[in-house]
């Protein structure tokens, strides 16, 4: 066994992640106190109420350059989008998408370089065919360079909102090229930027970004209310990574007297 498969590596790696969120939220904290500034959900809304609308369009009609990875989940963000109308999707395809390379650091960047200039070119033809109204990202500093955002609004002038629903632990990644890997160097690009921790709206704000927290949902269309019989008291879904098997084998063996648990092979599950 490595030292990376031990509950003491997982802990140390755990009080490290604890300890560095304290300590941003607290550094982020201090700057906006220096600067007299405090975060304000509807100040965030009559700025963005502001900025021009590159159309007017009934629902159903709104045309969106969607840009997110094509992994996972990330699919039932397309679905809903199509619901408000015509959907072009740049993917993050194949060696478009960081995880699934072998590339260097420094090959990487050249890379980067290369399909944001695809990215702005396939922005720059829709607006030309009439084809784009806005813009709606869910991408990091690895992916993602600051330089294309700025094309998309300043020089098309689209609209440009993000997403990020782990800006605790991928805000600020280290430097590749001349920006970081997470989201510090892209929060003040973008005209909304969705976040799903309310602390990292003041993180946002002192960055020169324009905040609002939502909280994480689902797709009703797959995750509903059904007639179905109850066989099981406490359920985890989720993918076995870090530390979740560890803390599914913790609780299930608090609770074994209490029943039975059954451990899955991509996902845990616990049956009581």
């Amino acid at each position: 066994m490595s030292l990376k498969d031990t509950y003491l590596w997982r802990s140390y790696k755990s009080v490290r992640l604890e300890n560095s969120y304290r300590n941003r939220s607290l550094y982020y904290h201090r700057r906006l106190l220096s600067q007299g500034i405090r975060y304000s959900e509807s100040e965030v809304l009559r700025k963005i109420r502001k900025v021009p609308a590159h159309a007017v369009r009934d629902m159903g009609a709104v045309r969106t350059l969607l840009i997110v990875p094509e992994i996972g989940w990330h699919d039932v963000l397309a679905r809903s989008l199509e619901k408000i109308g015509p959907l072009a999707w740049y993917k993050h395809e194949g060696n478009r998408l960081w995880c699934r390379t072998n590339m260097s650091a420094r090959s990487w960047v050249r890379h980067r370089a290369e399909f944001n200039n695809e990215i702005r070119e396939m922005a720059q033809k829709l607006c030309k065919a009439g084809g784009i109204d806005w813009v709606f990202c869910y991408s990091d500093g690895m992916h993602l360079l600051r330089d294309t955002v700025r094309f998309l609004r300043q020089d098309l002038g689209l609209p440009v909102v993000t997403m990020s629903l782990d800006d605790k632990q991928s805000w600020q990644l280290g430097r590749l090229g001349d920006q970081d890997m997470g989201q510090v160097d892209l929060a003040k690009e973008f005209d909304l930027y969705w976040t799903s921790a309310r602390e990292c709206c003041n993180w946002i704000l002192a960055e020169g970004g324009n905040a609002i927290f939502m909280p994480e949902g689902c797709d009703p269309e797959q995750f509903r209310p059904i007639n179905s019989v109850k066989d099981m008291d406490i359920v985890f879904v989720g993918a076995a990574y870090g530390f979740r098997r560890s803390f599914i084998h913790r609780i299930s063996g608090r609770l074994l007297k209490y029943g039975n648990f059954m451990l899955g092979h991509q996902s845990i599950y616990l049956l009581y």
